[in-house]
């Protein structure tokens, strides 16, 4: 279980980091060369801790095993594109670590872009890889919908917050945390112009939104907020 434990314990210092240094590390993927870069950043988590739980630290302990065979059957096969990126990542992590390089450091994220390149983004990333959210929010008459989501989009680890009603609180939240994306749950009849207000959303876009409701069965819709983080409005 020590890769399991290893990898478990890297998200739990990444979720721990300090805000300043969260900070630090959107700016790096936004200041990055590659247009991919966000999308990237999206997927770095789960993918750092497949690469160090599951790669460095598994093959410290097994180094007779056949590593591909692990690999296969391990996070790649539960989360592909993250899994397919930790295993691309791998090779370059020791000498990352011997360099005692930061994750918002230039040299990791020039890193985890060539292993996206040529592991999930490849042939294009899909549309799935895109959706990944932090915080989650949808009204009871929604909720199989977001569990929908959930199940087929999130990299790896749960969500950072999850509210079953998009309530006063949920808002608040949401509204108060610019550095997360957030998947968001309306029905049709709501008033939008209000909520993206309360969302810190800008409230122009309130008609073509409820226009595109109007006119298709469902909508994802999707709203750049500070550090190119995003609301997705389903």
């Amino acid at each position: 279980m020590i890769d399991v434990i290893a990898h478990e314990f890297c998200h739990a210092m990444v979720f721990r980091m300090p805000t300043e240094a969260k900070r630090a590390l959107v700016d790096a993927f936004v200041s990055a060369d590659d247009p991919h870069s966000l999308l990237d950043y999206g997927m770095f988590d789960e993918a750092l801790a497949a690469s160090v739980g599951n790669g460095l630290v598994w093959r410290h302990y097994f180094p007779g095993e056949d590593f591909a065979r692990h690999a296969s059957h391990g996070f790649g096969l539960v989360y592909k594109s993250a899994g397919a990126l930790a295993a691309a990542l791998l090779p370059q992590l020791e000498r990352l670590l011997s360099s005692n390089a930061r994750l918002d450091s230039p040299a990791f994220v020039q890193a985890l872009s060539r292993a996206a390149r040529s592991s999930y983004r490849k042939d294009g990333p899909q549309p799935i890889d895109y959706l990944h959210s932090q915080v989650l929010a949808a009204t009871p008459a929604l909720a199989n919908a977001a569990t929908l989501l959930r199940d087929s989009a999130f990299a790896g680890f749960p969500y950072l917050r999850e509210f079953p009603e998009l309530d006063a609180e949920a808002r608040a939240y949401i509204a108060e945390h610019s550095l997360l994306n957030a998947a968001v749950f309306v029905p049709t009849f709501a008033e939008v112009t209000a909520l993206l207000a309360e969302l810190q959303l800008p409230p122009t876009r309130s008609d073509e939104l409820r226009k595109l409701a109007e006119d298709n069965r469902g909508i994802v819709y999707a709203m750049a907020r500070p550090f190119n983080t995003y609301v997705f409005m389903f």
